[in-house]
């Protein structure tokens, strides 16, 4: 299991986190996250919970996300074109909000939440990815 934290002071970089995290990702300026009910700069990944008083210290409010295996060439146009971009595989992870994810996962995927994280593949993500992307719920993709 790992923790999701958004940072809603500033912008990651050294001294505004503590301890040492998995993976991080700023936004390209403030925005509103629906799921803390606050604007933030960007997300950070931890393998550990953080404490209380970190959180506090670094101003971070703690998330309910998750990471879901999309194919990529469906959303990216020029994939094919640019491999030195993309990378030559054809999958990526978006990080989206678990509480969103059970609430439209049967529309999206024809699967309740706890099938789809048992038995979902790619094949079964378009249309998540296309409503994640839509509604601005996509807070990080890391390229595989």
């Amino acid at each position: 299991m790992t923790y999701f934290y958004f940072s809603t002071q500033r912008p990651v970089s050294f001294g505004t986190y503590p301890g040492k995290f998995l993976w991080f990702h700023n936004f390209d300026e403030r925005k509103e996250i629906p799921c803390i009910g606050r604007k933030a700069w960007g997300v950070l990944q931890y393998a550990e919970p953080l404490t209380d008083r970190e959180m506090d210290n670094y101003e971070l409010v703690r998330a309910n996300l998750e990471w879901v295996t999309c194919y990529k060439d469906q959303y990216c146009l020029d994939f094919w074109d640019r491999p030195d971009k993309y990378g030559d595989d054809n999958l990526m992870d978006i990080l989206v909000p678990v509480d969103w994810l059970k609430e439209n996962c049967v529309e999206l995927t024809d699967m309740d939440y706890k099938t789809f994280e048992e038995e979902y593949t790619a094949d079964c993500t378009d249309y998540l990815y296309q409503r994640a992307d839509k509604e601005g719920l996509i807070y990080g993709i890391t390229l595989d």
